[in-house]
């Protein structure tokens, strides 16, 4: 029996598969094992996927509070789950939370998140050569010979590598959020340091990649690509588990010493720093008080903005400086060689900021425009529409064009929708068919790598963003479903987040948190043992 293992909401779907037939009897049962709603399992029947073969159950009517609840149909008992108004109340502050304890250069301290994921500094980075770690098709002309101050931003998932093309992405997802609902993360809101400084939270932590992306672009002073941004910093070798950043002394498995480097500039993690440098700008423009970049006396938004001009003109200069597909001696790739997305979402941004005509006839010339599909930190043309479709009140755009934002997005919503309904366990992804000729694989089914953060919470995204705009409550009550999926009305009966649910992630590939096999995460990173102010 597989359900929302955290939690539903009063008003809100609330669904559970059964692994077994159609027409079996199913119950519904409080904390005192009281019957208090029950009908019989509908028909789906074998799920790609999984292999398994499933029927449905709809308790949606049964819209009574409390905690204990189970579903019982056969022989199978759901976890216990709670029907409650505040189910997302704190998880929210929680996942933010996430980027604190990612820092590079500082520590993480035991009064904002607990003694089991308190950790000194690490990883400074003031002082790094570029170097292309000898990446066979690293671009010969993209050679350099000096050194930079690569310091800040945050760790990529579980290892020690800060890429500014995903940081560019998640960024925006912060900063996005921001604008959407200004009151979501305001100053105080989050343990951090930085809570007390008349700033929303949010910002705080997205300025912290921000400096860094800033710190990766190449000074107007050195050669060869000046105004071009590095594409990532890391060791010159994979970190073994478990390693605590100021253990981190880059001798591994008994090799020389493996040291950190930045890697050579790229065209998409130019446009990535353009882009998010630039929406930034807007945003930080309502603090103009804010302390300058690193120490300077010039307001922080104008330097985000001029900094983001000078990355642009720097891409169409050169806008065919690829990663190497070879560079993972120690870190991802994260290569991309298709960078018309990246140029659309930069002139989006830069747009919307300064309003200068050159971007809004990049942006409405497009073949992206208004043109929707899975988002993830390689495909960014999206982010570019929904922050055009976001400003539709005074994006400049004509009555037709918003429309066209709206509506294209509204289609893509529903396939979201149509693939809930179609599914066995009723994620808004469905399966890629790995082998659909019938090869090696025989036909099977697969999720790709990242199918719930990059993907499934990508849907969720969209999907908040045409709620957004029509209010319509069938993308609200996707949104719900969506979020069933990740806290375990899944296949594997697994919360994809730590600390939450019945079963949740305890392995996380996290080269500190993990410390070995044997002692698994148990608490939620974000340290639910330390109290939430009142």
């Amino acid at each position: 029996m597989r359900v929302n293992q955290h939690g539903y909401l009063p008003d809100q779907p609330k669904y559970a598969v059964y692994v077994g037939p159609a027409g079996t009897t199913w119950n519904l049962k409080n904390s005192a094992g009281t019957t208090v709603a029950s009908g019989t399992t509908t028909a789906y029947g074998y799920d790609n996927a999984s292999g398994d073969n499933v029927s449905h159950i709809d308790f949606s009517s049964y819209k009574t509070t409390g905690t204990g609840f189970t579903v019982q149909a056969g022989s199978s008992t759901s976890y216990p789950f709670k029907i409650s108004d505040y189910v997302y109340t704190f998880m929210k502050e929680d996942a933010m939370m996430y980027f604190y304890h990612q820092r590079f250069g500082q520590s993480v301290d035991a009064k904002f998140v607990g003694q089991e994921f308190a950790r000194a500094a690490g990883h400074f980075d003031d002082a790094l050569e570029c170097d292309d770690d000898l990446a066979p098709d690293w671009a010969t002309n993209t050679q350099c010979n000096y050194t930079l101050n690569a310091s800040g931003g945050h760790q990529d998932a579980g290892d020690y590598g800060g890429y500014v093309v995903n940081g560019g992405y998640y960024n925006w997802l912060l900063q996005y959020m921001h604008e959407a609902n200004e009151s979501a993360y305001v100053d105080g809101s989050l343990r951090i340091p930085e809570n007390n400084n008349g700033i929303p939270d949010i910002l705080d932590e997205a300025r912290i990649e921000l400096d860094f992306i800033m710190r990766m672009q190449v000074p107007q002073n050195l050669a060869p690509y000046p105004g071009m941004i590095h594409h990532k910093k890391s060791s010159q070798a994979w970190a073994p588990f478990p390693l605590a950043p100021a253990d981190d002394n880059g001798i591994y498995f008994g090799n020389a010493q493996a040291k950190r480097t930045i890697k050579p500039v790229t065209t998409s993690a130019t446009l990535n720093g353009a882009a998010v440098m630039a929406q930034a700008a807007r945003i930080w423009a309502n603090y103009p008080a804010a302390e300058g970049f690193d120490g300077s006396s010039k307001p922080y938004h104008q330097t985000l903005i001029e900094k983001a001009e000078i990355a642009w003109n720097a891409a169409v200069a050169e806008p065919n400086i690829y990663a190497s597909t070879d560079a993972s001696r120690g870190s991802g790739p994260y290569n991309d060689s298709k960078v018309e997305d990246e140029f659309y979402w930069a002139a989006v941004e830069l747009y919307l900021t300064t309003g200068k005509q050159q971007y809004k006839d990049f942006v409405t010339s497009s073949a992206l425009f208004a043109q929707y599909r899975p988002f993830d930190w390689q495909e960014v043309q999206v982010a570019g529409n929904l922050s055009l479709l976001l400003h539709k009140n005074k994006n400049g755009l004509s009555t037709n064009q918003n429309a066209l934002l709206e509506n294209n997005l509204r289609t893509y919503a529903d396939s979201f929708l149509s693939t809930i309904g179609s599914e066995g366990y009723m994620s808004p992804l469905a399966p890629i068919n790995a082998s659909p000729s019938g090869g090696t694989c025989g036909g099977d089914y697969i999720y790709q790598w990242g199918s719930t953060g990059s993907f499934v919470l990508s849907h969720g995204v969209q999907l908040t963003a045409i709620h957004r705009a029509t209010s319509e409550r069938k993308y609200l009550d996707a949104i719900t479903r969506t979020m069933d999926h990740v806290l375990g009305l899944n296949a594997l009966d697994r919360v994809y987040m730590t600390g939450y649910g019945e079963n949740p992630t305890t392995e996380p590939h996290h080269r500190f948190w993990l410390k070995s096999k044997g002692t698994p995460v148990t608490e939620v990173a974000a340290a639910v043992s330390v109290p939430y102010p009142a």
